[in-house]
This record gives C-alpha cells, sequence and structure tokens, in this order.
C-alpha cells in the first residue's frame, strides 16, 4: 500500500481521535509534537495548525510550519509530519530541532511507510526551494535514525537540549539527491 501527504481537516477528526488514543496508549515519543491538542477540540487544533503554518500568526519563537497526515491509499490515517518552512537559533541550535518531525502510528509501524513519509516531506521542502535539509532524532531511536540514514542523510552532530535530552542531528542535501 502506498501513502500520500494530506492536510489535516475535519474529514480526519474520528480518525485522528483514534490514532492519539492509540498513541497514548503505547506511550513513549509523541512525533511530531504538534500532533499533541493538549486537550482541545480537533477544530481548535485545526485552528493552531492553520496559525502555525503563517509567519504572522505562528508562535512565539517558533517558525512557519505546515502538518500534514500521512493517509493510506484506503483511507487509513498511518501518521503525520511537520515541515518547518525555515529555522531560527531555537529550531537549529537549542533544541537539536529541524526541518522534518514525522511519526507513524504504533500499529503501523515496521511496514516501511516512515521511509515513504519522510521522502514525501523531503520533496515538499524541495518544492519550497530548501536544498539543504537538517532533521535530527531521539539519539536512542534507532528506528528513525535508520530511516533518517536510508534517505541519504549525513551525521552532523549530537547535541542536547534544555531538559539534558540527547539529539542526533543530520544533514540531507536535496541537491546530491538529484
Amino acid at each position: 500500500m502506498t501513502i500520500h501527504l494530506a492536510l489535516p481537516d475535519m474529514t480526519f477528526e474520528m480518525q485522528y481521535s483514534e490514532m492519539m488514543k492509540e498513541w497514548l496508549a503505547f506511550g513513549g515519543r509523541l512525533n511530531p509534537g504538534a500532533l499533541q491538542n493538549n486537550g482541545a477540540s480537533f477544530e481548535i487544533w485545526l485552528k493552531w495548525m492553520d496559525e502555525d503554518a503563517h509567519e504572522e500568526t505562528c508562535p512565539p519563537e517558533a517558525v512557519p510550519q505546515t502538518m500534514y497526515f500521512a493517509v493510506r491509499d484506503d483511507g487509513r490515517l498511518i501518521g503525520a509530519v511537520t515541515i518547518r518552512h525555515k529555522l531560527n537559533k531555537r529550531t537549529n541550535k537549542e533544541s537539536g530541532g529541524g526541518h522534518i518531525g514525522f511519526g507513524v502510528r504504533p500499529t503501523e509501524r515496521r511496514k516501511g511507510y516512515a521511509k515513504t513519509l519522510l521522502q514525501l516531506a523531503l520533496e515538499k521542502l524541495a518544492e519550497r526551494g530548501i536544498n539543504e535539509v537538517m532533521i535530527n532524532c531521539a539519539s536512542d531511536n534507532i528506528g528513525s535514525e535508520k530511516t533518517i540514514l536510508s534517505c541519504g542523510a549525513v551525521l552532523f552532530d549530537e547535541v542536547a537540549n534544555a531538559t539534558g535530552d540527547r539529539a542526533k542531528r543530520f544533514l540531507i542535501d536535496l541537491r546530491a539527491c538529484n
């Protein structure tokens, strides 16, 4: 089965709720973090996602980012990706952040979706004219590291964020992929 990226809208409300229940019951990290609704309604969460996508309305010290759902060709919501339109000091240096945050819901892991999701995200960045992509993962997240490396990434460094969690940062030169 293949997947495609779709902007979140009200048609995904029930599937989003089911996916989040599954993810929270599974435990561990929720990636991308923007999936978290903090108890807000789906409609409010959609408003936040729209605000996040625009320079004028994204939170202070943040950079615009677009959330996409990863949707399988049978319509099942299998994960999500956020794509930052640019980086700043906070997203680049201090937090070990990068251009892309991605995740696959627990019941759909180990099926090859993560690599496809990352490749689709890289295509979105290329469309925006971003050729040098920074991406990170927690230092102990071997699955994400393998996925990132499989897309042509090179380990750049390893950093600690403000809470002391360690992250590996990778660079992908999209010009080398063409």
